[in-house]
């Protein structure tokens, strides 16, 4: 079991990156990562047993926040890829994670749009702007990649997802 959650684990953590990559250097999630994470976290409740009251609960904090998401989404607070993927992270949470996944997020958030709005009122050198994510970063677009922040977020708090604390009490340290 231990090379399972070591997949499971490590799986996860490449989702998560990819939509940060994804998102910085393309303003998008592709709709596979989200699907992706919702899969393996299916996969993973079979191959390592874990309890159907959990799956439950944790799939209807998934339901919830892909609700939430959907009125962010509609308002203009972030993107459709944005609240999918929030929503992906959400059913790995359960509501015991939520909390400090949420919270987490807002803050890289609020750093991460800090640090754009600097990054946008300096000039860029010329051969750095040849390079189209920079330039299209630095534009004048009010845009954010929060896909970045959503993944930092998950990537700091995962370990305290009841799945995962599953995964780690029981068939990685025991």
């Amino acid at each position: 079991m231990f090379g399972l959650s070591i997949i499971i684990i490590s799986t996860f953590s490449i989702l998560v990156l990819s939509a940060a990559v994804s998102d910085l250097l393309w303003f998008k999630i592709s709709n596979v990562i989200p699907i992706s994470l919702s899969i393996l976290f299916f996969i993973s409740v079979v191959l390592i047993d874990w309890d159907i009251h959990s799956v439950f609960y944790n799939f209807l904090t998934a339901i919830v926040a892909l609700f939430v998401c959907f009125i962010f989404f509609n308002i203009g607070f972030f993107g459709g890829g944005d609240a999918k993927l929030i929503s992906a992270i959400c059913i790995w949470s359960g509501l015991q994670g939520l909390y400090e996944f949420i919270l987490i997020m807002a803050l890289i958030g609020g750093v991460l749009a800090i640090i754009l709005t600097g990054f946008r009122k300096i000039n860029i050198p010329p051969n750095l702007r040849n390079i189209a994510w920079i330039n299209e970063l630095h534009g004048a677009t009010k845009q954010v990649p929060y896909g970045i922040a959503i993944s930092a977020s998950a990537l700091a708090t995962f370990h305290q997802f009841p799945i995962f604390e599953y995964i780690i009490n029981v068939h990685l340290i025991s």
